[in-house]
């Protein structure tokens, strides 16, 4: 499956476009800056904010634009770059941030507050640097540290009750410092800890006295790689526990006994990505999905989102055409409450994963390509436009949006707007080959599909000679859906096209009034008369592929059935 969602029907449609939140978040002539952390953060007062780090600089969302916070005394703060992605943790009315690159930090959520380092008054040597942090019973706690130059990978160091800025020498462990491992994850469950070493989990409990806290071994096979990658989710069945990346290459959900693999489903589309780069996974949960974004093949960025819909025990992937370096993930309550995802890239955007009104990723257009010029915007000096004459979008409609060369020479690539005229759509990285007047492209649009199993209908045995397919799906004016067959695993054959607009004998519960359809209309039964998907094959085994890959179009199924006669078992 690729960018369909299945639901808890068991319906599958199009995944929804994306929606760009804010304005880019790079500054004027910074040439794009890569997001590498996002977060929703409530503060005290009932204030939360949505925050998110750029290059060298820490924002807010406020309102429709971003806010810098940055600390303008101290520039050198935050390390630019796509591996220093960042960690959150809310502490004492202070978000806590930290890359495994600089000092950790702390924001106040004011708007007159700046981003300001922690500060580690009583330890002789402050820590200079921390991979994953977490505030747990009043205690802030930093793991995989850095003190004075030297490496610590399976530290565990917490400061003093009830403070974030006061420390003592000697509250830390070295947890099993001689297993040639490394923490990579930390998360809560449970009323403990558990860190997420390479190859191994452990438990941390609050003990009091003068041990403070006690660590046990709770997996001596699983590990945690991404340290991004970890969530708390809670199954349909009430069970909560952490879901999180493995160095094998394997999704796991511990409950606080044991580690299960929920990615059996998809070891094809795992054992593919680049295994260099599986630390740098990012991930986010809305109550019923885990997103997992990734580098597939020899990518160097992230471009692939996985999508475990735990509910119901499903997985699909999405791809964002023209999106690079998806670095930073969040789940985000927007300002109707409503849970959203969102997701940062390295072109200095950030997307809301889902937006309902969308049948486009940001938006929709197509065109040829007249010219090709240079243009000056606020983020670079010159950029590449591409000129189509006869166009006439909206000023700044298309900021964003991936764009797609689909014929000419340059067809293939991809890239994303910057921002647009009215004839104009610029684009934040020259094409590779410049457009000509043959080149045609896309904006917005998502390719989406969805294979089923080979199937034998339950007669193995028997050829079987293929007549009609019948599918129930919702009534789309205008839309089409593409149903490949192919038999006796093979490649499709034959791809007939269904309509997806509505007519007289067509719709699912409606009667005739007169002249008129009465009732229903909101269905469309394919394999009615004037709607027959034709096969014309046979074999012992039969697949089926569902594509929708045109703008402005969507597709809902809601089930299939083939009509097909038994020929010969020979």
């Amino acid at each position: 499956m690729q960018n369909v969602r299945i639901g808890l029907t068991g319906d599958l449609r199009k995944r929804v476009g994306l929606k760009v939140i804010g304005e880019t978040l790079d500054a004027p002539g910074e040439d794009f800056c890569t997001v590498t952390g996002l977060i929703h953060v409530p503060f005290s007062g009932g204030t939360s904010r949505t925050v998110a780090i750029c290059g060298q600089r820490a924002s807010y969302l406020n309102g429709a634009a971003f806010t810098d916070i940055s600390n303008t005394v101290n520039a050198t703060l935050i390390t630019a770059g796509q591996n220093n992605q960042f960690v959150f943790t809310p502490a004492l009315a202070n978000l806590i941030a930290t890359n495994d690159a600089d000092a950790p930090a702390q924001w106040a959520g004011g708007a007159d507050d700046f981003w300001l380092g922690v500060s580690f008054s009583g330890l002789t040597a402050p820590i200079q640097k921390a991979k994953v942090a977490t505030f747990f019973q009043n205690y802030l706690i930093f793991g995989n540290t850095q003190e004075n130059g030297i490496e610590y990978p399976t530290r565990i160091r917490w400061g003093n009750v009830g403070t974030i800025n006061t420390w003592t020498d000697a509250d830390y462990v070295d947890v099993d410092a001689s297993a040639g491992q490394e923490l990579n994850c930390i998360g809560q469950l449970y009323g403990d800890v558990y860190l997420g070493f390479t190859s191994s989990l452990y438990r941390m409990s609050l003990v009091g006295g003068s041990g403070t806290f006690a660590f046990t071994k709770v997996s001596n096979e699983v590990g945690c790689v991404a340290k991004n990658s970890l969530q708390q989710i809670t199954f349909s069945n009430s069970q909560t526990g952490l879901i999180f990346l493995d160095s094998k290459k394997r999704v796991y959900f511990f409950n606080g006994t044991v580690p299960m693999e929920v990615s059996r489903l998809i070891h094809t589309t795992l054992n593919a990505v680049n295994g260099a780069r599986l630390q740098y996974a990012v991930s986010a949960e809305d109550g019923e999905h885990y997103y997992l974004c990734l580098s597939n093949g020899g990518a160097l960025t992230n471009n692939l989102c996985l999508d475990y819909n735990y509910q119901i025990g499903e997985w699909s992937k999405s791809t964002f055409t023209g999106l690079t370096g998806m670095n930073a993930m969040a789940k985000v309550i927007d300002s109707s409450t409503i849970s959203q995802v969102y997701v940062g890239t390295g072109d200095s955007f950030v997307y809301q994963l889902t937006e309902t009104s969308l049948d486009n990723d940001v938006g929709g257009a197509s065109g040829t390509v007249d010219s090709v010029s240079r243009y000056p915007s606020i983020h670079a000096s010159s950029l590449q436009v591409l000129y189509d004459a006869s166009a006439s979008y909206t000023a700044s409609g298309l900021i964003g949006a991936p764009i797609e060369l689909v014929g000419g020479g340059a067809s293939g690539l991809i890239g994303v707007i910057v921002d647009n005229t009215s004839t104009g759509l610029i684009v934040a990285r020259d094409f590779s080959t410049t457009p000509d007047s043959t080149t045609t492209f896309e904006v917005g649009r998502i390719n989406a599909y969805y294979t089923t199993r080979w199937d034998d209908f339950g007669d193995p045995s028997w050829i079987k000679q293929g007549i009609e397919l019948f599918l129930v799906a919702d009534a789309d004016i205008g839309s089409t859906l593409d149903v490949g067959y192919g038999v006796d695993f093979q490649s499709n054959t034959a791809t007939p096209t269904a309509s997806l607009t509505p007519s007289e004998g067509s719709l699912w519960g409606t009667a005739i009034w007169g002249t008129a359809v009465w009732g229903g209309g909101d269905i469309v039964f394919i394999g009615s008369s004037g709607k027959k998907i034709s096969l014309d094959d046979e074999g012992r085994w039969w697949r089926f592929t569902f594509t929708e890959d045109d703008r402005d179009e969507n597709f809902r199924a809601h089930g299939w059935q083939v009509l097909y006669d038994r020929v010969s078992r020979n």
